[in-house]
């Protein structure tokens, strides 16, 4: 059996108000909490609050885009949530964004040199 996934922050809730959210996912199920870069908040920002509450969970980023902040500001935050949660963190980057940079040569260019930083 595979495992299940919860994804925060909910849209409309504050970052600590996912407490209990985080703190029920293990005893429901869930094995992994995911974030994103959506609306408000940076991908980052979620998962950081989250270790505070839990020690099992795996945590994960599907695609923080390279073109957000620079590969130095990227390595930095991969930094602290693998600190704030050893072995258990899961990093996908990728362009991700159509306004960013324009041509998909350029993409695939950017998100390449991010890697390889």
């Amino acid at each position: 059996m595979g495992s299940f996934k919860v994804t925060v922050p909910g849209s409309t809730v504050a970052l600590k108000d996912h407490e209990q959210v985080v703190k029920d996912a293990p005893d429901l199920g869930f094995s992994e909490l995911w974030s994103s870069a959506v609306e408000r908040y940076d991908a980052f920002s979620p998962l950081l609050v989250a270790v505070n509450w839990t020690c099992s969970l795996q945590l994960g980023i599907a695609i923080v885009p390279v073109f957000g902040g620079g590969p130095v500001t990227l390595a930095m935050s991969v930094s602290a949530l693998c600190d704030g949660a050893p072995d258990r963190v899961s990093i996908g980057v990728g362009s991700s964004s159509t306004y960013d940079c324009g041509a998909l040569e350029l993409k695939y260019q950017g998100t390449g040199d991010t890697v390889r930083f």
